[in-house]
């Protein structure tokens, strides 16, 4: 599978090596077993040697136990190797997501990138994993055994090609179609979830103004039922393919009996060899129609890993140039065709501390993300310290610790945190939340500092403190500070730029 060799990486050799230690268990029990039961049941019929008969049953347990044993230190290796795997690529996928633009994020929204991120990779990796090397030892048994077919008996065997193109046939026809839903699938799952995290995140809403709440409900009704009807298409597809591999099972038990007993009358198989053959013969068989089986799975599942490659192969959004200084020229940014900030032009001097100021909806904050690196603009030209803290509100913690956020003791005691450091800081009350983001942002170097509404959420007494903090802290590196109102401090800035209604 290419979608999955491409998502192993530095992992593929490692997986080579499992794939081969389990084909090779998978040949060597596929080998002995139908000769094993000749040997024990010719003895039994023919030399009638209870001794060796014994003997043989023993050995053949034997063997039995040494297979199982190999294929369990296998499968604990294959899930060793699958967890491994799906740590590392969701850390990636991740890394990814955190680097793309703002408006691409923005426009999914979280809960469509947590199913990209977690549920594909787990209901990708682990089943691909699985789906491949148990492919590979159903090749290998499939094809041992038809060559102890031919061994016993190679007219009789001639049965099984019989049963091998419509299986594969079949089998390709279907995956096609279960490719096609699969990715449809995902999609509507996707939208659904980004609908679902969006109604909890308006609890307070809904809860407060009731007549909401049935619209609120038809919504997710109809996106769950979108979604589902998508799985029921999948479902039925499946179910078919099932049905046809059953049907091509029975053909072929009836075959192989009648096909064997007919050259055991014959004289031509012993009845040892009877047992041998038609044990291989069904083994075969259910291995081709296992196969028939996992050929829809392939398409499935690489319909899923191609959306992780995919997600994995988005480019960078590269935009600004590094410059000590802050400069924005004919920079335009809109939001579905509507335009949401216009600076004509803008230019800071290193050290320079600005003050941005305007009416609701004048592009405050979408400038700020412009300039700290994540919102590629429509138009115009960027340019800004290659070392950038920004903090924009609302401002939404990660679920860290907060003694993992705010690491600088005088950090600590100043912004009165120091009986909260074992708290998770995405937990915390909304003034104390942002503290610590106010904590974060002041415990990085940078040479521009950019904050929105830093004093939303905090007491009197606590904005004084803050920024306090926050010149003292940046003194020397350059500023830019959203606010709302707090007129007593647009005279600690140089200057005051007011942005109108784009």
């Amino acid at each position: 599978m290419k979608a999955l060799w491409r998502v192993l990486e530095s992992r593929r050799l490692e997986f080579s090596g499992l794939l081969l230690v389990a084909a090779l268990i998978t040949a060597v029990e596929a080998t002995l077993h139908p000769f094993m039961l000749k040997w024990i049941f010719d003895e039994a019929t023919i030399t009638r040697d209870f001794g060796r008969f014994v003997y043989l049953c023993f050995a053949y347990l034997g063997i039995g136990v040494a297979i199982v044993l190999f294929t369990y230190v296998t499968s604990l290796w294959q899930k060793s190797l699958e967890n491994r795997t799906l740590v590392a690529i969701e850390e990636r996928l991740l890394r990814k997501v955190l680097s793309l633009d703002w408006k691409r994020f923005n426009q999914e929204g979280p809960g469509y990138f947590t199913s990209r991120i977690h549920k594909d990779s787990l209901e990708g990796i682990a089943p691909a994993f699985s789906l491949v090397i148990g492919f590979g030892r159903q090749v290998v048994a499939t094809s041992v055994l038809t060559v102890v077919l031919f061994y016993l008996h190679w007219r009789a065997a001639l049965a099984l090609l019989l049963v091998g193109p419509p299986l594969f046939w079949a089998g390709q026809w279907i995956g096609k179609r279960v490719s096609e839903a699969t990715s449809a699938e995902r999609e509507e799952e996707g939208r659904f979830l980004y609908l679902l995290t969006q109604t909890l995140k308006a609890f307070e809403m809904v809860r407060g103004l009731h007549w909401l709440r049935s619209s609120v409900l038809g919504a997710n009704r109809v996106g769950l039922k979108a979604y589902l009807d998508r799985i029921y298409q999948n479902h039925r597809l499946l179910s078919a393919q099932q049905g046809l591999s059953e049907l091509l099972m029975n053909l072929a038990n009836v075959a192989s009996l009648v096909v064997g007993g007919y050259y055991v009358l014959l004289g031509e198989l012993s009845f040892g060899g009877f047992l041998a053959f038609v044990n291989s013969f069904w083994r075969a068989v259910t291995g081709a129609s296992s196969l028939l089986q996992r050929i829809p799975e392939f398409h499935r599942h690489g319909e899923v890993l191609s959306r992780l490659a995919s997600l994995l192969a988005l480019p960078a959004e590269d935009y600004a140039s590094v410059s000590p200084h802050v400069h924005a020229q004919h920079v335009k940014v809109s939001y579905e065709g509507k335009p949401v900030l216009e600076v004509p032009h803008l230019a800071l001097q290193a050290g320079e501390r600005v003050l941005v100021v305007g009416p609701n909806a004048s592009g405050k904050t979408t400038l700020l993300r412009v300039l700290a690196g994540y919102l590629k603009p429509d138009e115009g030209v960027v340019a800004r310290p290659g070392r950038i803290a920004c903090l924009v509100a609302p401002p939404e913690l990660p679920p860290l610790e907060v003694r993992d956020m705010v690491k600088d003791p005088s950090l600590i005691e100043a912004l009165d945190l120091g009986d909260r450091l074992d708290r998770q800081a995405n937990e915390l009350s909304s003034g104390l939340r942002q503290k610590v983001a106010i904590g974060a942002l002041l415990s990085v170097d940078a040479d521009l500092y950019i904050l929105d509404e830093p004093l939303a959420n905090l007491d009197p007494e606590s904005k004084e403190r803050a920024m306090e903090l926050i010149l003292e802290r940046t003194s020397g590196k350059t500023l830019i500070v959203v606010l709302h109102g707090e007129e007593e401090w647009h005279g600690r800035f140089d200057r005051v730029l007011t942005l109108p209604v784009a």
